[in-house]
């Protein structure tokens, strides 16, 4: 070997090769300039070197196992190898990881020169290798914005894995596999309790948008409650609406006048006014002139024909309880009371038609028919007595129109009246009520829900608790299940979600929240179908994870058969203990990766976590040709 005719290239080849296990040799620990010494030394021409010179190279063994760490001599014996088998590739590899991550410090003190081969080579190694780390980053480079999604979720207080931030299929893969137990007991553990840990945030995040619903003064349990307290509600604003417009007509007739009797018995037909047929008839002529004709008939509606006949017996003055004329008295007037007593007969009427809704509304436009009789006849001068009758039953009608508008159906086609009076008058059971509010299915998508919100919220306020639970009971129907259901997973609650705010639901959506309020639904809608699964990254049979499991739990014992099968009782024993040895170490690893990668952190290679290092390397790359050779790198070539 003659050190005198080596370049600075081969000098150092010649020192990487010292350093081999395979050898020992001074030679391993010298610098590139000690290096340079000697060769000037072996030219004649400078300093000897202080070290000796190499040992020769010890002879490799005849057969090193690639599994397990044994190898064979020349003369067939077979001995524990610690550079041998997957022990010596731990060893090599370890070796790499610590002449790559070392690389920045020794081109900058001068102990690597950066065009040698050992430079590019420790530099390759540094480049290649990975580790889970934070997200794509660059040298001199800004980090890019994160996607909405991701500040979404941090705002909701929900954790996104690296997957799920990213949607790379095969970090999400690899979650999923780490969630089987595919790649050991200790990733999964870490990476079920991530995932449990999610789930418990995701359904804060859904308490919270409740929460927001409810306003703070309602804590429903299920949809079907709010149905409860609205029914309770809607039937204390309706009595209580009664019970007005009763009292009204008690306070209009409890009053001091007089009804001339023609207002019942006519003033015969030659009157000139609208007073000459008996009260009866200019009742059932009222109604058959109105724009849409209410037609008695004792088939169709019965109780209206008996309450048309029992006024053909006030019209004769018959008027029950307080009394009517024998023959030939001779009626000057009837009392408010008696006109009073007159209207309660039809009022009676009334109740016993609610079974037959025809019937029910042909009774009440008698009623209404009357109420317009009398304030003709004060306003015609056949009533005398307490100028303030006429407005006080005027007040008294109002307010009964009102209750009957609001808590009745007008008509045939009024879905909104007849829910409303099923809940009032029928005993509408909570889950009615609550299909009523949101439909029995999709939640907004019939139209009774989105009219019968608008009656709900004139009549109970929307300033109230009943208001509230309406609103917190929708967002319940759309994020829940019944009990004893099966729980609804992220991508079918992500889809209700939408279709309330953007999709059939959004007139119901628009009645009872905010735009505000929308919006964060929409956004806690994006945060689930980013935890959804994608296709193709999940073993939903498990199947393939634990294949993988078993694999990893057979290597010690198939470490071990091929250690006794090269060394009998000791190769098995060293086999087991290096393939257990090996699946720990890598467990550990696998559960630092699942670590990282459920508190969201993207996989990146060491040589960008080490990025900030490498400018003044750069620099170093830089120098004009030919300054390495003359020696100047290093610190003292830069004026350090």
């Amino acid at each position: 070997m003659d050190l005198s005719k080596m370049t600075v290239e081969e000098l150092q080849a010649l020192r990487k090769r010292a350093a081999s296990p395979a050898q020992t040799s001074p030679l391993s620990q010298m610098s590139t300039e000690e290096l340079l010494q000697m060769r000037g030394a072996a030219q004649g021409g400078g300093a000897q070197s202080p070290q000796a010179a190499p040992a020769p190279a010890q002879s490799e063994p005849s057969y090193r196992g690639g599994i397990l760490p044994f190898s064979r001599d020349a003369e067939g014996s077979v001995s524990f190898d610690s550079d041998a088998g997957i022990l010596g590739m731990a060893k090599a590899a370890l070796s790499s990881i610590g002449g790559a991550v070392t690389l920045p410090g020794d081109v900058y003190s001068g102990r690597v020169d950066p065009r040698s081969d050992e430079a590019v080579e420790r530099a390759f190694d540094l480049g290649t290798l990975a580790t889970p780390a934070a997200p794509r980053m660059r040298a001199g480079a800004p980090a890019p914005a994160p996607p909405p999604v991701i500040r979404e979720a941090d705002d909701l207080g929900v954790q996104l894995t690296a997957g799920q931030r990213t949607g790379n299929p095969s970090l999400l893969s690899r979650e999923d596999a780490m969630l089987g137990g595919g790649v050991g007991p200790r990733a999964q553990e870490v990476a079920q309790a991530a995932r449990a840990r999610q789930t418990d945030q995701i359904f804060s995040a859904q308490d919270m948008i409740g929460d927001t619903a409810g306003r703070g003064r309602v804590q429903l349990e299920r949809p079907s409650e709010a149905g409860g307290v609205v029914s309770d509600a809607l039937r204390d604003v309706a009595n209580t609406a009664r019970q007005g417009f009763k009292r009204q007509y008690d306070d209009a007739f409890s009053g001091e006048g007089v009804m001339r009797p023609e207002f019942f018995q006519g003033r015969g037909a030659a009157a000139a006014d609208d007073f000459g047929a008996p009260l009866s008839q200019r009742i059932a002529k009222a109604l058959v002139d109105r724009d849409e004709p209410v037609i008695i008939d004792e088939v169709v509606t019965p109780i209206a024909a008996r309450a048309l006949k029992a006024l053909d017996d006030v019209s004769s003055l018959k008027l029950g309880a307080i009394g009517q004329p024998e023959a030939g008295d001779v009626v000057t007037g009837v009392t408010l009371r008696g006109v009073d007593q007159a209207r309660r007969k039809l009022v009676s009427f009334y109740k016993a038609s609610r079974a037959n809704p025809a019937d029910a509304r042909a009774v009440q436009s008698v009623i209404s028919t009357f109420d317009d009789q009398v304030e003709r006849a004060v306003a015609g001068g056949l009533f005398s007595g307490d100028e303030r009758f006429l407005d006080m039953l005027r007040g008294a009608r109002k307010s009964y129109t009102n209750y009957q508008r609001t808590f009745k159906p007008q008509g045939q086609g009024d879905d909104v009246g007849r829910a409303v009076q099923a809940i009032v008058e029928r005993d509408a059971t909570p889950e009615q009520v609550a299909n009523y509010l949101y439909g029995a299915s999709k939640v907004g998508s019939t139209g009774l829900s989105v009219r019968l919100s608008g009656r709900l919220k004139s009549v109970l306020g929307e300033e109230s608790a009943e208001w509230a639970a309406i609103r917190q009971g929708a967002w319940q129907k759309i994020t829940g299940v019944a009990e004893g259901r099966t729980p609804m997973g992220p991508q079918k609650m992500s889809e209700r979600i939408f279709e309330f705010t953007n999709g059939e639901g959004r007139s119901l959506a628009t009645r009872l929240f905010s735009g505000e309020e929308l919006e964060q639904m929409r956004r806690f809608g994006r945060v689930l179908k980013a935890t959804t699964a994608k296709a193709g990254t999940t073993n939903p049979s498990n199947s393939g994870n634990r294949m993988a499991a078993l694999s990893r739990e057979a290597f010690a014992t198939i470490a071990s058969m091929l250690g006794a099968s090269a060394s009998g009782p000791a190769g098995a024993a060293g086999g087991y203990m290096a393939g257990r040895t090996l699946t720990g170490i890598g467990d550990m690893r696998a559960a630092s990766q699942a670590r990282q990668l459920f508190s969201g952190q993207e996989p990146m290679s060491i040589a960008r976590r080490l990025s900030p290092a490498f400018p003044p390397i750069r620099e170093r790359l830089a120098l004009p040709a030919g300054a390495a050779a003359a020696g100047q790198v290093g610190p003292a070539a830069s004026g350090r």
